[in-house]
């Protein structure tokens, strides 16, 4: 297939992304807005069939979402929360694999409120998270 995905903050201060052939074409018009965040950390992984997860950390919670070939949100408009503990701790990504079968793996440190712990998350193509919110620990 050739090619990669970029990703970028453009004038309006939004994330951008846009995957380009090995010719340096843009498959995915303008680019894929991903936010206005304040986006400290960010992860690119593609899913193998021209598409790309992507995982962020925003300074204050961990989002992710999953772009198709076609340059469609998978995940909704504002992606997956990655809130892994959903109790007020903060989720810091840490790492991101893609299976190769629509899935992605999501590697994290969250801090609580007296100490730090690591996991991870499986997400599937389709937004879910089968290991529940919390993931799994490492």
């Amino acid at each position: 297939m050739g090619g990669a995905v970029i990703a970028w903050k453009n004038k309006s201060q939004k994330w951008m992304a846009q995957r380009i052939d090995a010719n340096g074409a843009p498959h995915w018009g303008e680019g894929v807005e991903l936010g206005n965040a304040n986006i400290d950390i960010m992860f690119i992984e593609p899913d193998g069939a021209g598409g790309c997860f992507f995982v962020w950390y925003d300074q204050s919670v961990g989002q992710a979402q999953y772009i198709s070939n076609s340059g469609s949100k998978m995940w909704g408009s504002g992606g997956n929360p990655l809130e892994i503990l959903g109790n007020g701790s903060i989720s810091i990504p840490g790492g991101i694999c893609s299976d190769g079968s629509g899935n992605v793996f999501v590697s994290y440190a969250y801090m609580g409120t007296q100490d730090a712990d690591v996991g991870v998350q499986k997400i599937t193509a389709s937004g879910l998270k089968p290991w529940g919110n919390a993931g799994k620990p490492v």
